[in-house]
């Protein structure tokens, strides 16, 4: 599942965000449309997160996970980080 949005800056320093909810790509088709989207606005930074499920099915270990990403030509971050939901579905806080 790819973001909902990605947000930079492009070179001549304006802000520009893309809304991308609801296409699903495999990792590769994605990271390769998330770089056509930067070259398009010659970003200088740019920074997105992503919900995912990891952990095996099969022994019932799934966890949400927040993936957040930023990013310039020199440096790559990414943090993780697990979400926990309250009863009613919303995400209550995160947990390190």
């Amino acid at each position: 599942m790819l973001p909902r949005s990605i947000s930079g800056i492009s070179a001549d320093g304006k802000q520009f965000i893309d809304l991308i909810d609801g296409l699903t790509l495999p990792p590769l088709v994605r990271n390769k449309y998330l770089r056509y989207i930067l070259d398009e606005h010659h970003s200088a930074v740019y920074a997105y997160g992503v919900l995912a499920l990891r952990g095996d099915s099969d022994m019932g270990e799934i966890e949400e996970v927040l993936d957040v990403v930023a990013a310039n030509a020199e440096h790559y971050i990414m943090g993780h980080g697990k979400v926990i939901r309250g009863e009613n579905g919303n995400v209550s806080g995160p947990k390190p």
